[in-house]
């Protein structure tokens, strides 16, 4: 049980690096009981400079943390010379997204930071360099599709076990994270697809 305690801290130290995107995670559910969400949103976003106009859709999303990690890894991929494109929509508003619960919250953070981590990392090395960002509703639910481009092969069978990665010792954790949380969840469920060089990741948010 130790062993498998240890591991699991492993992977989300592997994965939660920056002291900004721990804050943003923490804030999302932190505000739930302090309300300094729209003030920690509004910070990040005056320290990134981003095309307003381009990514105008992203006011769709909640304001607690979970946008404003948006923003921020989004002005990561930009330094690193990605194409991003983003697609939300206005429907977002008012779906499950703005009435989670404090777990389900953090559990959706470590998702897509890991899902959006990995897209920038394997795209940034890619030659098309692209990244997309669609969240839109089916139905009640919430459907958030990752896509990007990659360089070389993805074992899609193997790519959500522990310790699988196409970049070296050190990585390969994240997505065995979410494989663990997917697992353990009534509302979050996923697909992972390849089609002409692009890599996709599909989570799906059981509406209410």
């Amino acid at each position: 049980k130790l062993k498998n305690n240890l591991g699991f801290f492993k992977i989300v130290i592997n994965q939660f690096k920056d002291f900004l995107v721990w804050l943003l995670i923490a804030s999302a559910f932190i505000s739930f009981l302090i309300n300094k969400d729209e003030y920690i949103d509004s910070i990040l976003n005056e320290k990134v400079q981003l095309d307003k106009g381009k990514y105008s859709k992203l006011k769709y999303l909640p304001s607690n943390g979970f946008k404003g990690m948006f923003y921020y890894k989004i002005s990561k991929a930009e330094e690193l010379g990605i194409k991003i494109s983003i697609n939300i929509s206005a429907g977002i508003k008012k779906s499950v997204l703005h009435n989670m619960n404090a777990e389900d919250y953090k559990q959706l953070c470590r998702i897509i930071g890991v899902y959006l981590d990995n897209a920038i990392e394997a795209s940034a090395i890619s030659n098309e360099k692209l990244l997309g960002i669609e969240i839109y509703l089916n139905n009640n639910d919430v459907e958030i599709i990752i896509s990007n481009s990659y360089l070389g092969e993805v074992d899609i069978k193997n790519v959500n076990e522990k310790g699988y990665s196409t970049k070296g010792k050190s990585h390969g954790y994240g997505l065995s994270l979410v494989k663990n949380i997917l697992e353990n969840s009534d509302i979050f469920s996923s697909e992972t697809t390849t089609c002409n060089g692009i890599y996709t990741q599909k989570l799906n948010i059981k509406g209410k």
